[in-house]
């Protein structure tokens, strides 16, 4: 049987987000006739490297990433 090790709680934990790469997908030609030619769209690459095994990093990036968004109203 197998046991789960539960991490020690990390009393400043430090994260970085690096950018591994991102991907554009966005046509470059349309047809006259089409009304609503589509949507570009970014896929971002992300690597977390933390000191901390806590999925509570990816919550708060998420967060914070939400509220920059709204602030520069992209959405």
């Amino acid at each position: 049987m197998k046991s789960y090790h539960v991490p020690t709680q990390i009393e400043n934990p430090k994260t970085f987000v690096l950018i591994e790469g991102y991907e554009i997908k966005n046509k470059t030609t349309f047809n006259t006739s089409e009304s609503n030619p589509g949507e570009g769209r970014m896929i971002i690459d992300l690597t977390f490297t933390s000191n901390d095994y806590s999925p509570r990093k990816y919550t708060k990036f998420m967060d914070d990433f939400i509220k920059f968004l709204k602030t520069k109203e992209y959405q």
